[in-house]
């Protein structure tokens, strides 16, 4: 098998990975924190609170028993970040890999790694398998957990997507440190959160409060605003504003071009529209046609109903047009 210290960094930057790490320890370290945030919302998020979910999600042989080792990768998104800085109506990873849905993009470059390796047996981590991928990351030295809970790499931040490569033998790698925090005394993603959706004891998300929970996971049709909404930058799918404020993601947003290819491009301009105008488009839709007008991207994922629900809420507060000035 050819080594992966031996992979050119051209390589894997053509691949779109800014850093990668390994480790043999498959064991979440954050498996308890998870297991009593879990207790909390398992109703706001029924995916992730089954029985069977929860315990593979503690060591990683228990969902792949032949797992010996993982290799971990970080997919950036800042460029396509960047373009769209000064449009926070959707969430920036939304845009970041052609306009199309993550999984689809990254699946294929990780079988390709996979190949290039030479690996037989193996797993995907990407965010639908029963994997803490952030704990992961972690263990693969790859960054420490913000009070945001987001995986903060010390040179890249957090614009990026975490996905992995479940190995089902060891690597002649050593396995790396793990990151110290560099939080320090820095609240500035607790303080911006309008909805007051961050846990800062525990540095866990109040899924019930949080803006990306409610525009994307949340389908049912008639569920109340989360107090504080009205306080957001006018997001409409998902929400980046504690990753936004964070002191470690300024430097790679200053490092790198922005750029949004053209499919991402024109999601960009669609949703940039009144609300109105958004919502009389997908109201005259049906459901079948919505899903083929949206196909391949992020954008099925809430539905028909939980768009017009989240579309409805600014036409309320703005019903000659929709459009809402960002709360600064």
């Amino acid at each position: 098998m050819k080594p992966l210290l031996t992979i050119e960094a051209s390589y894997l930057e053509s691949l779109g990975i800014v850093d990668w790490g390994y480790t043999r320890e498959l064991k979440a370290q954050s498996f308890k924190n998870f297991s009593h945030w879990i207790k909390d919302h398992h109703e706001t998020l029924p995916y992730l609170g089954t029985q069977q979910s929860i315990y593979n999600r503690e060591n990683i042989q228990h969902w792949f028993k032949e797992a010996q080792s993982a290799l971990v990768f970080l997919f950036d998104y800042t460029p396509a970040k960047k373009e769209s800085a000064e449009f926070p109506k959707v969430a920036g990873y939304a845009l970041g890999f052609d306009g199309l849905d993550y999984h689809d993009v990254l699946s294929p470059k990780l079988h390709e790694i996979a190949t290039h390796l030479g690996l037989e047996n193996y797993k995907l981590s990407l965010d639908t398998q029963p994997i803490l991928e952030r704990d992961l990351a972690l263990r693969a030295g790859l960054g420490w957990f913000g009070k945001n809970s987001m995986l903060i790499h010390p040179k890249h931040g957090s614009y990026f997507i975490i996905a992995g490569i479940i190995l089902s033998r060891p690597l002649a790698i050593e396995d790396a440190r793990i990151e110290i925090d560099h939080c320090g005394h820095c609240t500035a993603c607790i303080e911006a959160c309008p909805t007051q959706a961050i846990h800062s004891d525990t540095r866990t998300l109040i899924a019930d409060k949080c803006i990306s929970t409610w525009t994307i996971e949340d389908r049912r049709e008639d569920t109340p605003a989360i107090p504080g909404y009205e306080a957001s930058r006018g997001e409409i799918f998902g929400c980046d504003i504690c990753q936004d404020v964070c002191p470690w993601n300024r430097k790679p947003l200053e490092r790198v071009v922005g750029f949004l290819s053209e499919r991402a491009q024109f999601w960009r301009e669609w949703y940039h529209q009144p609300a109105s105008t958004i919502y009389e488009a997908i109201q005259s839709l049906s459901g079948r046609a919505l899903q083929r007008f949206m196909q391949g991207t992020p954008f099925m994922r809430p539905g028909k109903k939980t768009l017009l629900r989240v579309l409805n809420y600014w036409l309320k507060r703005d019903p000659t047009n929709g459009s809402h000035t960002p709360h600064n």
